[in-house]
């Protein structure tokens, strides 16, 4: 039996060129995981874990087995000698057999997308409308779902869709189509909804509530139409018949009915049975501002496209016919093609603002211009175009001998307007084609068919009839940039758009196997076709290669965004430390105060804090970072330029310096602060010898007052005093008015100084003091926690037992017949 035959015979799902693969993954943090499954806070679900996980469920095995090879080969996913990153199915039933456990994780579910007919959006202020022939027809997409666990104890959940849309043959409008071009560009719409806005009252909504957004999971309508008005029909999770709902509140339901088998799975709870989706997506989720549509907020989340279309493929690497050499698409993209298409906007805008509800309506009338371009054939028609002779003779006069150029259709048998327009289109592309009458636009002989202009070689090599390629560059290049408004594009937004991360170099361009893309939500890949993607349809419905790239920047990304948000709480309180400034009042300095308290002087917490912020880099951002760990040149420039565009690296070298200035800020206000220490040390000194000097002076003011007792003599109350004073004064007769003037001014000397003493006295315990009452709280703090180990301790050192109960009596018993 070949490969192709067991394939099919496993019930494989082969992938073919003209399939969408669109991969969601939304981001669980380390913190929601913990919690969900009853960790302390600060603790985190070990990969040990998520390994015990995998191995103990069948499908999940199958699912590392069919996938893992695939990403080792291209990556160095080898931490401590083990890979911390297991993928998890999504399936709850588990199988004796691998071969059914294969078989059941290579199930999808079968989707039906419901669109409507017109679909809005506004752009730059002004509103449109578009209403392509079967935009309305129902679209069958497929679904799979699976979890990966990461090294940090996070959670990724990925619902991976498929969607064809390659024969122009199949029911509902599919093809190349204008309505299926819209329909692709509204995929993306539906995670990232940019040129939309809420309506008014969502909006007033939003503004009341804290924080001031509303969630895409809301269920009344937003006003933004791919979220309001595609809806999903689906039997997931249903006993029997279909649910419709539209896209987010089917997020919700798949994500709660899957997070409860693998938090089960994880850490068994009875409670979460009674969970409904709303309270599994509480526990796991985070809403954060989708900066793009103001009040409105989604789910941490990126995503990933990869296009298995030959068509597209051969777009964006163009080849030259005769040679089959790469060429340029400056070559493929040519401003007087699309000068056409901006005119005709231009005029619907202008009629636009005129009218009474200033839509600009991308009707009936437009697509039927957009998709025929019937101008060309008219100008063909006219004789606007020629051929370049060959043989023209420079030096000879121009004549019927000597023609300079010749007719579009060189067979006069050929009179058909398709055979001419065929010919047209072939001189268009081998560059043979040229311009011999003046044009305006839209495209048409300028005052007769007769004026001649100088001649205007063309050569277009995509050149089609109905400018088909006009409309798919102009598409790729909106799908690019996800721009659902891509028809109105200059040709410099469209050579912009179309220019790729990989390859990005004339040697890179010359392999042809894939071509790559991103903004600053998504990744997108055109392949014309894909052996890894053969196999990984099956599993996780996308290229393990692409995947790998996909969740890795995702992984870095959303660990660098939180890595951010709590160093910026460090930061904030590492300034308000500088600044001898109130710590502010948020949820997260509560938090982290609780993790990381401080204890110490304020400058001795300051230095904590910045020690923390440096450790916590590490700690809890490097060591779960991935360093670029692909092995070839593709992978590693494209997940390069994702990280780039995400700012991930960006992020942290800002966080970096806004630490060490503030560490550099830090140690000059503790300079600064040792300098006033020393000062106010000197100061002291001085104090301390002026207090002791006053002391002296006190012991010289008790003897002036011994002086002036004996100056007064016997003549003092109630005392005998000697006549003389002592030496020097002992000849001296005694006086009552000099010992009194002697006493009273040693009294008011000795009053003051004393006044003097207080002053200074305080003065020096003041700053000891103001010290102590800057860490009372902290004491306090202290004293609370520690209060009931030291009663437990003092209760313990009186060495006293504890009172014990008295045994209550027992009543006796009756005995029945005995007194």
């Amino acid at each position: 039996m070949g490969v192709e035959d067991e394939r099919a015979a496993e019930d494989y799902d082969k992938a073919k060129s003209g399939t969408i693969y669109w991969t969601l993954s939304l981001y669980i943090e380390a913190d929601k995981v913990a919690a969900a499954v009853g960790l302390k806070p600060g603790e985190r679900v070990e990969p040990d874990r998520f390994r015990q996980v995998q191995r103990g469920h069948k499908p999940s095995l199958a699912l590392a087995n069919a996938v893992d090879p695939l990403m080792n080969d291209i990556a160095d996913r080898e931490t401590q000698g083990e890979v911390q990153e297991f993928l998890l199915a999504a399936t709850a039933a588990d199988y004796a057999d691998m071969r059914e456990a294969r078989k059941a994780v290579r199930q999808y579910e079968d989707l039906t997308f419901i669109v409507p007919e017109t679909i809005a959006w506004t752009t730059e202020g002004v509103e449109f409308q578009a209403r392509p022939k079967g935009l309305g027809h129902p679209r069958t997409v497929k679904l799979r779902r699976f979890w990966l666990s990461h090294n940090n104890g996070a959670l990724s959940y990925h619902l991976s869709f498929s969607h064809y849309y390659g024969d122009d043959q199949m029911p509902g409008g599919a093809g190349y189509e204008p309505a299926t071009l819209y329909f692709l560009s509204l995929l993306q719409k539906l995670a990232a909804p940019k040129e939309y806005t809420l309506k008014e009252d969502m909006l007033t909504e939003a503004n009341r509530r804290r924080p001031p957004y509303v969630d895409v999971f809301e269920e009344a309508e937003l006003g933004i139409d791919p979220l309001d008005k595609i809806k999903i029909a689906h039997g997931i999770g249903c006993d029997e018949g279909e649910r419709v709902q539209t896209f987010w509140p089917f997020v919700e339901t798949v994500f709660g009915l899957d997070a409860k088998v693998l938090l089960d799975r994880l850490a068994p709870d009875p409670a979460r049975a009674s969970w409904a989706p709303r309270d599994v997506r509480a526990a796991l989720l985070d809403n954060v501002p989708f900066i793009e549509v103001p009040g409105l907020a989604a789910p941490k989340s990126r995503f990933m496209f990869m296009l298995h279309d030959e068509r597209f493929f051969k777009r964006l690497m163009p080849v030259d016919r005769d040679t089959n050499e790469t060429v340029s698409r400056k070559l493929m993209v040519r401003p007087g093609c699309y000068a056409p298409y901006e005119a005709r906007m231009g005029e619907m805008m202008d009629k636009a603002a005129d009218s009474a509800d200033a839509v600009v309506h991308l009707d009936e009338a437009y697509w039927t211009w957009v998709c025929g371009r019937p101008e060309y054939e008219d100008a063909v028609a006219a004789g606007v175009f020629a051929r370049d002779n060959p043989d023209f003779k420079s030096d000879e006069d121009e004549g019927e001998d000597n023609p300079r150029f010749l007719p579009i259709t060189l067979d006069k048998r050929q009179r058909l307007p398709a055979d001419r327009l065929k010919d047209f289109v072939s001189a268009m592309r081998d560059g043979s084609c040229v311009q011999v009458i003046e044009l305006n636009d839209p495209l048409a002989p300028k005052n007769g068919a007769d004026r001649r202009q100088t001649p205007v070689k063309h050569h277009i090599p995509a050149f089609e009839a109905s400018r088909t390629d006009c409309l798919e560059y102009l598409f790729l290049a909106g799908f690019n940039q996800n721009i659902i408004d891509f028809m109105n594009q200059d040709t410099s937004e469209i050579l912009d758009s179309i220019d790729p991360i990989y390859p990005d170099s004339e040697d890179q361009s010359s392999d042809r196997f894939f071509v790559r893309y991103a903004n600053h939500r998504a990744m997108i890949t055109y392949v014309p076709k894909s052996r890894s993607l053969e196999t990984g349809n099956d599993y996780i419905g996308a290229c393990p290669y692409a995947f790998l790239i996909h969740v890795l920047a995702l992984h870095n990304e959303f660990l660098a965004r939180g890595h951010e948000q709590k160093t910026m709480t460090r930061i904030e309180r590492i300034q308000a430390l500088a600044a001898d400034s109130p710590l502010p009042k948020t949820d997260s300095m509560y938090v982290l105060l609780d993790r990381e308290p401080l204890r110490g002087s304020r400058f001795d917490k300051a230095e904590t804090a910045i020690n923390q912020a440096r450790l916590a880099t590490f700690d809890q951002y490097e060591r779960f970072r991935h360093d670029n760990p692909f092995r070839y040149e593709t992978e590693r420039t494209v997940f390069k330029t994702l990280e780039e565009l995400r700012g991930v690296s960006r992020k942290q070298d800002a966080l970096t310096l806004a630490i060490d200035s503030l560490e550099d800020h830090a140690a000059d206000l503790q300079r600064i602060h040792q300098q006033g220490i020393q000062e106010q040390s000197a100061r002291r000194g001085e104090l301390l010898n002026i207090l002791l000097g006053m002391t002296g002076f006190f012991g010289a003011g008790q003897m002036f007052y011994w002086i002036g007792e004996k100056t007064a003599g016997k003549d003092a109350p109630e005392k005998e005093w000697p006549t003389a004073l002592a030496t020097p004064f002992g000849q001296l007769p005694a006086s009552k008015a000099v010992g009194n003037f002697i006493l009273a001014a040693t009294e008011v000397a000795m009053i003051l100084a004393l006044a003097f003493f207080l002053f200074m006295l305080a003065r020096i315990l003041w700053t000891p003091a103001l010290r102590l009452s800057a860490h009372l709280p902290d004491l306090l703090r202290t004293l609370h926690r520690r209060l009931p180990i030291w009663t437990r301790m003092f209760v313990r050192s009186l060495d006293v037992e504890p009172p014990r109960r008295r045994p209550r009596p027992r009543k006796a018993s009756r005995q029945v017949g005995k007194s």
